[in-house]
């Protein structure tokens, strides 16, 4: 039993990590007068640019605020505290002929002073370890020659010599992908790490490798949303003045809030040499004074987030943060407690390096990432950091990411099994079975010695379809540790595979018992369930993980599943519609397409049913099924020679 004095410090604790504290004073009204009235003398100027109407044939999808995002921006800059000039291009106007005119207007306005910024909503991509940001000119197989190259920007803001320099990224949207043909997306990533350039500040929407939201409910991407929100006043400081750092801290934390709150997990984040800190715009608020102490606010609507938020800033911020997660161990908080108190001790790159593996064996991929990446920034070289990260990408179906951290883990450590298990299986998931299988076999082949090694040659064998052989290794991992919970919904895997749907269900059942708000298990419990005809239970749970988080496509097509067997093709069309428009060129896709497509039949809307099959074919010529859905909307339709050409594609790859 704990000694008593233990349970009487936790209840003083939470008061001080929930009271209102009290920063240090902040200049002189005096000297911010003085300082603003410089910079408003000083010219602004800002290119702002925004592409969501992507030609159909460039190979990017059309996004939905991306302009309007940039449109927004334009007017926040211009209007109320901040006047600048802006030079806006939106949509066909954002081709590099206009981009380098509008730096070179930016340039002569500037004179060598003042501020300029650049602000980009649109796709974002990497080729050859390049970054380019996404026009409406750029296709996705010529970024090299139609693609603004991220080092261009940079020296077009370089050679304005403005005093103050500021690059905002709303890209990386989603991964580059098409409609028309498979795999012509393949070479193209994700940014990586942003580099530093001199006198340059940098706020991205996302962390490397991972991609940014756009949500309906908000009408702009989450990031851009939040960049307003500060511009706006909600990052403003006690004077009334926005900041770089004070809009950087306001919008990567209200990003963070929104991103447990909905589960898309998305982490800005912000890079620059630029010594101090750069003044926006904003008004000096009159009658303050400078030794005074901020007015209280009102009560948090968070209490636990208050506390987190105090914990961070406390004086004795360890001490505080360990607290915390005492007080609150199953706060998705108290994950950001762990990484900061990681961060923070005697060995931080060891430590934070060992939270991302927590984070990866307790199935919260999208931690695990952003940890990982923080360890990678301080330490390229790290291979062991670098392989895991690539499993986490994996797992959360950042599959041609995955594959190029992993190959380049590989060029330097070929029999690294990690990354080696992180390229197989990412090859097996986007159906490049014979990229994949060498690479799984090499796996399987290991003699792991520990839990976790077990568990990597469990999945190797569950993606070779040795499922048996699969069941017996997570049956070691979980003997050897039994608290690794994550390895439940693994086994669960592993037995629907092997057509045991009563053991999978049993084990997906206890996986969310130790993980109960993880969307993905339940997911699975439901596909599960789904199997074994029990609609109403896996209705409850594709619901549960659609609340949890709405934009998981898997818990979308299942949903959309059942609304097929209860022939509500309607609404299942919406939750098909829904996951396609979520991963348009994902290895889920040509399934989802198929499924749109055979509702489409049942109410007889016979073209559209076979522009889908159609689609679905084009991304994976294997799809038997999709072949079948076309061939019946054919017939229906009168093409009766379409229809048994169709036909005779599945009879050939059948007799084979």
């Amino acid at each position: 039993m704990l000694p008593a004095r233990f349970f009487l410090r936790m209840p003083l604790l939470a008061v001080a990590l929930c009271a209102q504290s009290q920063g240090p004073a902040d200049r002189g009204v005096t000297t911010l007068r003085r300082q603003l009235d410089v910079f408003q003398k000083e010219p602004r100027v800002a290119v702002v640019v925004g592409v969501d109407d992507y030609r159909h044939s460039s190979g990017f999808r059309k996004l939905d605020y991306a302009a309007k995002d940039a449109d927004s921006i334009a007017q926040a800059l211009e209007g109320g505290d901040f006047k600048y000039k802006v030079v806006k291009k939106l949509n066909t106007e954002a081709i590099r002929t206009e981009l380098r005119e509008a730096f070179t207007d930016a340039s002569a306005m500037l004179s060598g002073k003042g501020t300029l910024l650049f602000f980009f909503a649109g796709h974002g991509a990497q080729q050859d370890g390049k970054q380019y940001l996404a026009l409406y000119e750029t296709g996705a197989d010529e970024l090299n020659n139609s693609g603004l190259y991220l080092s261009e920007v940079r020296d077009l803001m370089n050679a304005s010599h403005a005093a103050r320099k500021i690059l905002m990224i709303d890209a990386c949207r989603n991964d580059p992908g098409t409609r028309a043909t498979r795999g012509a997306d393949e070479g193209l990533r994700r940014f990586g790490r942003l580099e530093e350039s001199q006198g340059l500040r940098i706020l991205n929407a996302t962390a490397a490798n991972q991609v940014s939201y756009e949500d309906p409910k908000l009408g702009h991407g989450v990031f851009t949303s939040k960049v307003l929100e500060g511009l706006d006043g909600k990052a403003a400081d006690r004077f009334g003045l926005v900041t770089f750092n004070g809009l950087a801290e306001y919008v990567t934390g209200a990003v963070r809030d929104y991103s447990y709150a909905t589960g898309h997990f998305q982490n800005p984040y912000e890079t620059g040499d630029a010594s101090g800190d750069f003044l926006l715009g904003g008004t000096l608020k009159r009658g303050q004074d400078a030794n005074a102490s901020p007015a209280p606010s009102a009560a948090p609507a968070d209490l636990i987030r208050d506390a987190f938020e105090r914990a961070r800033k406390s004086p004795n911020r360890i001490e505080m943060l360990r607290a915390f997660t005492v007080l609150f161990p199953d706060s998705p908080y108290s994950n950001l407690a762990r990484i900061d108190l990681a961060a923070a001790g005697a060995s931080p790159d060891k430590a934070l390096f060992e939270q991302g593996l927590a984070f990866l064996d307790r199935g919260d991929n999208p931690l695990a990432i952003a940890v990982l990446d923080k360890v990678l920034r301080n330490e390229p070289g790290n291979l062991d950091a670098a392989a895991y990260y690539a499993w986490a990408l994996g797992f959360d179906l950042a599959y041609p990411s995955a594959i190029d951290v992993a190959d380049a883990v590989l060029r330097r450590q070929p029999g690294n099994l990690v990354a080696l298990f992180a390229r197989g299986y990412s090859n097996a998931r986007l159906r490049n079975i014979a990229a994949s299988k060498p690479d799984l076999i090499k796996v399987t082949a290991s003699q792991p010695t520990d839990a976790r090694g077990y568990r990597v040659r469990a999945n190797a064998h569950s993606e070779l379809f040795e499922f048996d052989a699969a069941i017996r290794d997570f049956n070691q991992a979980l003997k050897m540790r039994p608290s690794y919970s994550v390895l439940y919904n693994e086994r669960g895997n592993a037995y629907i595979g092997a057509q045991q749907l009563d053991k999978a269900t049993e084990d997906y059942s206890e996986a969310i018992r130790l993980l109960p708000h993880n969307p993905v298990i339940i997911t699975n419990r439901g596909s599960a369930l789904y199997f074994q005809r029990q609609f109403d239970l896996a209705m409850r749970d594709f619901e549960e993980a659609i609340r949890l988080r709405p934009d998981y496509a898997l818990a979308l097509n299942g949903r959309g599943n059942i609304y097929f067997n209860r022939q509500q093709y309607e609404k299942a069309i919406q939750d098909f519609s829904e996951a396609i428009r979520l991963q348009p060129g994902s290895a889920l896709a040509p399934d989802t397409l198929t499924n749109r497509a055979d509702a489409e039949v049942h109410l007889q809307r016979y073209d559209a049913a076979i522009r889908d099959c159609s689609d679905a074919i084009a991304m994976r010529r294997d799809s038997l099924r999709s072949y079948e859905v076309r061939a019946q909307a054919e017939e229906a339709n009168g093409d009766t020679t379409g229809a048994a050409r169709d036909r005779a594609v599945i009879a050939g790859a059948t007799k084979k």
